[in-house]
């Protein structure tokens, strides 16, 4: 509200502005802008009256206000601007120059400020400056860059020569908040002037005194009251936050809904129940997340005729697709008669729901299984008796429940029940336990039992669960089939010794012709290779070749027969060395031209040496044999470790081994190639599988035709 100025406000100004000395930063609140021009007129046209040089840093309104009232009090305007001793410029325009991210740039203040003053400065005895560029700081919200700026203005005063008067409307101190800031401002100032309110003198001495003493009263009552109002603020904040935190951490779903049916607010447990996120699920219709729409129609409606729900269950679905069943506890809020938003307890009863049916089953399978189902204390005493019980035992359950265990055991087998019982306090179970038990009138059933512990919620063992089944006849036909299974397998002993002995002799008789059968026809081809025809010849060397063949197959399967009925004793093998034997030592390796490279370390293993020896012997010499014509065969040895294994590798750039190969080459007499091309007998592989086996290990391979092979051996790595 605007007034007129009245003498005594001419008198202050006047009064206030006769001693202002070079260097002064003063500051002028004000409540009126009539007010603050005629401070300003005081300040500057008192100086420019004086012969002093002016700079007015103002809004448009201002400096043109300002001209106006200089030119009323006599002075030429125009003149004093033509000849550099007022200087006016726009403080939002001269704020611009120097503003960088928000804070005033202290060089580029230098530049553009320090530079209007050092030049108004010169052919001035004194030069007086009036600024608003802090108030538009402070108006913005800027606070600190007002005050630095402030700063600014006093460093400046140290390098030139100038008095400077800032204003700041007191209406933009009206807040609490600016209490502080408001000291900041009034310590950069060397002299702070009241607003008109507080600075007229429209009385006397004792008066002013007394205004004085009215404004510190009211003061101090006005920052108890403050004080007192944030304390109350301060309490009520921390009562919100912690409503607030008790509400959003809940550990049960609480929510809001509309009378629409407008989710308006839901918790985390909540959204967590549910899968979703916060976006997914308010703002939406409770309808889409139930799973019948009946249920929550009728949820809806009775909440809007004003009842209240108290555990109500119902299926909502969540974002995957499951269901989870919960019991919801509800009430809307009113307010003056108007459906503002329900108050919704959701709490998940899903595991609980499960176990209702699952018991419900559970008691259903007990009650109709066929097998008895039994229950007793940690006694004894029997505590349940399912239909199945009184079928295998004869007793009903009236006769039974109360009585001790005991009661269903022959003499023979009473020790039993305290083994029992001393398993199931250590919470084991016993499966399948056969033994006999003795029915009401007194026959003897053969049964199996599964004993298990009962366990409470703390899961410590409170009774005993006994499933048994009669194997009466089972117990009887087993009894048959071992007796029968013990007479055949005698038999089939003696006919697997007979076989073998029968075999291994015919193996070994054969030998003896077949080396007179070779010995002769090499005697005829060479003692009487003049008189021998060509056919003569040819004959003779087929027969040499038939018997060597036939012997050196019936040394396999000597070997074989060894193999498979010796004694198979395991020790600690160097399986480098007996390789790097097998190499230096066979000559069919060494004719072969192979290269056959052993890569150390091979880790000690458990095996028979004889046994190994065959395996490694055969391995090697396939190796080097089923090459390609015109192929040098080139052959890897080397070993890894698997768990408390070792696998043993033998690598060739031979033939390789088509996958129906793979399938039967460990059999016996399985030739996979023509004998035209590749000789023998199609059982040393057989021989490497049998003694691998008995030496505990496994036996396999890797190949690809055209490409080579890669036998492994597996046997237990040696301590």
């Amino acid at each position: 509200m605007r007034r007129e100025m009245t003498n005594s406000d001419h008198c202050l100004h006047d009064e206030t502005w006769s001693d202002v000395k070079d260097g002064e930063h003063l500051v002028q609140f004000y409540e009126d802008d009539e007010f603050l021009l005629e401070a300003v007129i005081t300040f500057v046209g008192g100086g420019l009256g004086a012969g002093a040089g002016a700079i007015v840093i103002a809004t448009p309104a201002h400096r043109e206000a300002l001209a106006n009232r200089l030119r009323a009090h006599g002075i030429d305007v125009a003149g004093v601007q033509a000849r550099g001793q007022y200087v006016p410029l726009d403080a939002a325009e001269t704020l611009s120059k120097f503003m960088v991210d928000g804070m005033p740039d202290k060089a580029r203040f230098n530049q553009i400020v320090g530079g209007v003053v050092a030049k108004a400065s010169q052919g001035f005895r004194e030069l007086r400056a009036f600024g608003e560029m802090v108030a538009l700081l402070w108006a913005d919200g800027n606070e600190s860059a007002a005050i630095r700026l402030e700063g600014l203005w006093n460093e400046l005063s140290k390098a030139h020569s100038f008095s400077l008067l800032c204003a700041y409307p007191i209406d933009a101190f009206g807040s609490e908040a600016n209490s502080e800031p408001f000291l900041h401002i009034c310590k950069e100032h060397s002299r702070v002037l009241p607003a008109e309110s507080y600075a007229r003198r429209d009385g006397s001495e004792d008066t002013r005194l007394r205004t004085i003493a009215v404004l510190q009263q009211k003061a101090a009552a006005l920052e108890a009251e403050i004080a007192e109002r944030k304390q109350a603020e301060k309490e009520l904040a921390r009562r919100e936050r912690e409503l607030c935190d008790f509400l959003e951490n809940a550990t049960e779903g609480i929510h809001q809904v509309s009378a629409d049916g407008t989710i308006l607010w839901a918790n985390q447990a909540e959204i967590d129940l549910l899968g979703y996120t916060a976006e997914e699920y308010v703002g939406h219709s409770i309808t889409e997340f139930h799973a019948d729409a009946d249920v929550i129609a009728d949820i809806l409606a009775r909440l809007k005729n004003g009842e209240k729900l108290r555990e109500y269950e119902a299926r909502l679905r969540r974002k995957d697709g499951s269901i989870r069943y919960v019991a919801i506890n509800s009430s809307v809020y009113w307010e003056d008669g108007r459906f503002v938003h329900t108050k919704c307890f959701t709490r998940d009863i899903t595991e609980r729901k499960n176990q209702d049916t699952a018991s419900q089953l559970l008691r259903a399978i007990v009650e109709f299984s066929e097998d008895a189902i039994v229950s007793k204390d940690l006694n004894g005493v029997i505590t349940s008796w399912n239909k199945g019980a009184e079928r295998l035992f004869g007793y009903t359950a009236a006769e039974v429940i109360g009585q001790p265990v005991t009661i269903l055991m022959p003499p023979e087998r009473m020790n039993e029940e305290a083994g029992i019982l001393a398993e199931i306090r250590q919470g084991r179970c016993i499966e399948h336990y056969e033994t006999v038990r003795r029915r009401k009138d007194g026959t003897l059933l053969n049964i199996s039992l599964t004993v298990s512990p009962i366990k409470d919620a703390q899961g410590k063992v409170v009774g005993v669960s006994k499933i048994g089944r009669d194997i009466t006849e089972r117990a009887q036909a087993r009894e048959h089939l071992e007796q029968t299974v013990s007479e055949r397998t005698a038999q089939l002993q003696d006919a697997v010794a007979e076989l073998e002995a029968f075999s291994y002799s015919i193996a070994h008789d054969m030998r003896a012709p077949l080396r007179a059968m070779h010995s002769y026809s090499r005697f005829l081809e060479e003692d009487f290779s003049e008189a021998l025809p060509m056919q003569g010849k040819t004959y003779a060397r087929r027969i040499a070749s038939g018997a060597e063949r036939l012997d050196a197959l019936i040394t396999d399967v000597l070997n074989y027969s060894k193999i498979s009925r010796g004694e198979m004793v395991l020790e600690t093998l160097d399986v480098e060395k007996i390789t790097r034997d097998i190499i230096d030592s066979y000559p069919n390796l060494a004719e072969s031209c192979a290269t056959i490279l052993v890569r150390s370390p091979i880790p000690l293993v458990m095996g028979n040496a004889a046994a190994l020896g065959q395996c490694l012997s055969n391995l090697l010499s396939n190796a080097v044999k089923f090459v390609a014509p015109g192929i040098s065969p080139q052959v890897r040895v080397w070993a890894e470790e698997r768990g408390g294994n070792v696998r043993l590798w033998v690598e060739d750039n031979g033939i390789g081994i088509s996958e129906e190969g793979q399938k039967r080459i460990f059999n016996m007499f399985q030739r996979l190639n023509p004998a035209r091309d590749f000789e023998g007998m199609g059982i040393g592989l057989t021989i490497v599988r049998k003694a691998v086996q008995r030496m505990g290990g496994r036996v396999g391979l890797e190949s690809q035709p055209g490409v080579g092979s890669r036998f492994w051996i597996e046997l237990k790595r040696a301590s």
